[in-house]
This record gives structure tokens, C-alpha cells and sequence, in this order.
């Protein structure tokens, strides 16, 4: 595996010139489908790819068919494009988006991951930039998480940062750590969008 810098780089930051006063949530087409490489930062290694294709509505929520390394699965989102985890008749939403998206607005949410996992996270809109997507400038908005995450009585310090395109509706961009009680970084991860294709 090449290292990272050596891979075709097809997301570029740079500031945009304006900031705009908020974004308007977008409605998602069936058959669309996002293709995303996950990379281990800490061994610079892509460690996986996850191509995610919108089926169709149930219930009321986003349906997504999941292909990856470790299989198919299938994952839910809300009309808002916040993860949904549904167990056992009760349903969580994990809401890292209130729209419209205004530049500067934080809020607060809590949510639980299968493994048992309590995260806690400050999130706020932190700003609008451009990025380079598929030879392309896209607008997306910069979202910046910071909290703790809590799983067997032990608790350490979380920080993420998405960068949101509007008008995909969908994360182009997301860097995310994870540390230890003692400080130290036990997970670093990064994700970016490399193809997408819209459905009819």
C-alpha cells in the first residue's frame, strides 16, 4: 500500500472568499450512490472502502445498502442526513445537522453506539470553505465536534471535523481522533468522498 501523500489526492482546502448565512437542508435521490476510502492515519494505510447506495425510503427515514470489506449491511438516515441507529423498536438519532446551517450556530448531542459507546459531543458550524471534488469546486460548510466518549467505566477526549456539501448532502471530508484516559491518541481516522453518482 502506497503511503498516503502518494495516493491521488481528489479533495484540496482552501478558504472561499464569502460565508454564506446558512444552507438549506437538500432532499436525496434514489440509486445515488457515495463511494468512501478510510484511512488509518496512525499507519498512513487505506484500510477499507465503503460504497453506499440510497435505495429507497422506509418508514419515513433514508435507506442505504452498505458494500465494504466486511460485507453488506444496511444503516438509516433522517430527512436532516442524521444517522439513525434503530434497536429493538427504539430509535436514536445521532443529530450532527439542525438545518438550515447557519455559520457559527453550535448545539449539543449524546448517542450510543452498538459497542456500548456513549459519546457526548459539542458541535458547531465553523465555517464555509471549497473543496476540489472530481475536478470540480464544491461548497461545503465545516462542522467541528469536541467531546468525550465513555464505554466500561473508562472516559477520553473526542474530536472530529466534517466538511459537509450542502448540495450533495453528504460528508465529502471527516478527520476524527479518539484518546485514551491518559491522553494519548488510541485512534485516528480519516475519510474521503472519491466517487459519486446521482440517481434518477
Amino acid at each position: 500500500m502506497k503511503p498516503l501523500h502518494l495516493l491521488l489526492p481528489l479533495l484540496m482546502c482552501t478558504p472561499l472568499a464569502y460565508a454564506a448565512d446558512s444552507f438549506n437542508r437538500p432532499t436525496l435521490k434514489p440509486g445515488t450512490v457515495f463511494e468512501t476510502r478510510h484511512t488509518d492515519m496512525q499507519r498512513q494505510k487505506e484500510a477499507d472502502r465503503w460504497k453506499d447506495t440510497l435505495v429507497g425510503m422506509e418508514n419515513g427515514l433514508y435507506k442505504f445498502e452498505s458494500r465494504s470489506a466486511d460485507g453488506t449491511s444496511t444503516f438509516y438516515k433522517d430527512e436532516n442526513l442524521n444517522p439513525v441507529r434503530l434497536s429493538k423498536g427504539s430509535k436514536e438519532v445521532r443529530e450532527l445537522y439542525r438545518w438550515p446551517l447557519v455559520v457559527g450556530e453550535g448545539h449539543r448531542y449524546s448517542a450510543t453506539s452498538r459497542n456500548g459507546m456513549r459519546v457526548e459531543m459539542q458541535v458547531t458550524v465553523a465555517g464555509v470553505e471549497t473543496l476540489t471534488f472530481q475536478g470540480k469546486p464544491v461548497t461545503v460548510t465545516r462542522h467541528e465536534y469536541t467531546g468525550t466518549w465513555t464505554q466500561n467505566g473508562q472516559t477520553g477526549k473526542r474530536v472530529a471535523t466534517d466538511w459537509l456539501s450542502p448540495e450533495l448532502g453528504w460528508v465529502v471530508r471527516s478527520e476524527y481522533k479518539d484518546f485514551t484516559p491518559a491522553g494519548e491518541v488510541s485512534s485516528w481516522w480519516l475519510d474521503e468522498l472519491v466517487d459519486y453518482r446521482q440517481g434518477q
